[in-house]
């Protein structure tokens, strides 16, 4: 039997920034609040569930980040 906690992310999207200079491997990112109106054109997120994975790439983002995650120059 699982509990709510473990349950709750297979239904309910999460959200995190992965676009901080700051992390590691060591450490993860917070959760994200999963609005239109927190969402920054500045930032690169991931959204996911138990079923799917998305990755949104804001229009502002910072080129170090789509060369590192994507390895191209530009989107």
């Amino acid at each position: 039997m699982m509990s709510p906690e473990e349950i709750l992310p297979m239904y309910s999207p999460q959200i995190i920034s992965i676009s901080n200079r700051d992390l590691n491997d060591q450490e993860y990112p917070p959760l994200e609040v999963l609005e239109r109106n927190a969402l920054r054109s500045d930032n690169i997120y991931l959204i996911y569930n138990a079923m799917a994975i998305y990755m949104f790439v804001g229009r502002h983002s910072d080129p170090f980040f789509i060369f590192e995650i994507f390895k191209v120059n530009d989107l």
